[in-house]
């Protein structure tokens, strides 16, 4: 509304203050009987008191989902049923599939930029399979494997920060978008992948140069609609690995878009070409990509990717400002 001074007086419609797992502060908060959302901008459900994450509900009075993570197999190290690892002040979760910083483009730019001067960074691809050494395209219906980067800056001052995400498609598709299940098209998210299990990793020191081209690309996926063939997690891990010069294979094979349950178990309706975990994984364990020709190491061990933030290394001698490093190709 505007008053008789023309000066503009907001309508407020919700105005709360929570503790940190969401619960409202009694006597601190406004609410239109009209405006449905609160905690982390979800929407509540006043007839249950849960708060609806897309994928589960969620109960702030006990801190706990209702129903088990769909990425549960990822943090065998977490209770199923937590919220944003019982640590809410320093993550959140995005969508109710696990926890996780806020990730998107902004924040991971704010957090490389430490305000320390760089020795060098190096990029990583990880791919985690649906089943382990196998080209199956998913283990369950819903496990169809995932393939994230990581970028590690470290600073002159032996000090280090990482930043590890993967494309992700948003919540809007109700059950999980990106496998056989779901839809096949909707909006894509970054999502945090610390913690995140993998069976291949690919890693090569670049320069600043190449951060920002990785970050670009991570910009127009992020903008973009996620699609289960032509702009998924693999996709994305394979444009930003060609981007810092790495010849990653890019074997597209048939995956599984639409399945049916029937007694006997899953038909499989209809197939798509394109890129995938499984694929992309293979070939790194059968040796169908050389490290040693970008100057890469190849890692076919599994692991769990740790977010090293903040550990000390080694104080960096560099030689004199000018001669370090080499210049950046950007590739074709």
């Amino acid at each position: 509304m505007i008053d008789a001074t023309d000066i503009l007086i907001p309508n407020i419609l919700s105005a709360t203050d929570y503790y940190p797992f969401g619960m409202p502060i009694s006597d601190r908060k406004v609410n239109s009987a009209d405006y449905r959302y609160g905690f982390n901008g979800k929407e509540n459900d006043q007839e249950s008191g849960t708060i609806d994450f897309g994928e589960r509900a969620y109960d702030c009075r006990i801190a706990k989902f209702f129903s088990i993570d769909p990425r549960a197999t990822t943090f065998p190290y977490w209770s199923p049923y937590q919220y944003a690892a019982n640590n809410p002040i320093k993550l959140i979760d995005v969508n109710g599939e696990s926890a996780g910083d806020p990730t998107n483009v902004a924040t991971i730019s704010a957090k490389l930029d430490d305000g320390k001067e760089a020795a060098k960074y190096q990029f990583t691809l990880y791919v985690l399979q649906p089943n382990r050494n196998t080209r199956d395209k998913f283990a369950l219906p819903t496990e169809v494997g995932h393939t994230f980067i990581k970028i590690t800056k470290i600073n002159k001052d032996g000090t280090q920060v990482e930043v590890i995400f993967g494309y992700y498609p948003s919540s809007a598709g109700g059950i999980k978008a990106g496998s056989p299940l779901g839809p096949r098209s909707v909006p894509g998210t970054l999502n945090d992948d610390s913690g995140h299990k993998y069976d291949a990793a690919v890693s090569v020191e670049i320069n600043k140069l190449y951060v920002d081209l990785v970050i670009s690309t991570a910009q127009s996926f992020e903008n973009g609609q996620y699609a289960l063939c032509g702009k998924n997690c693999t996709n994305f891990g394979i444009q930003a690995a060609k981007v810092v010069g790495l010849d990653i294979p890019e074997t597209e094979s048939l995956i599984p878009v639409k399945i049916d349950f029937v007694p006997t178990g899953l038909i499989i309706k209809e197939k798509v070409k394109g890129a995938n975990p499984a694929d992309l994984g293979q070939d790194l364990l059968d040796g169908k990509y050389n490290p040693l020709a970008d100057g890469a190491t190849l890692d076919t061990t599994p692991g769990i990717a740790t977010d090293n933030t903040g550990t000390i290394l080694k104080p960096i001698n560099l030689p004199a400002a000018g001669t370090y490093g080499t210049t950046p190709i950007i590739p074709k």
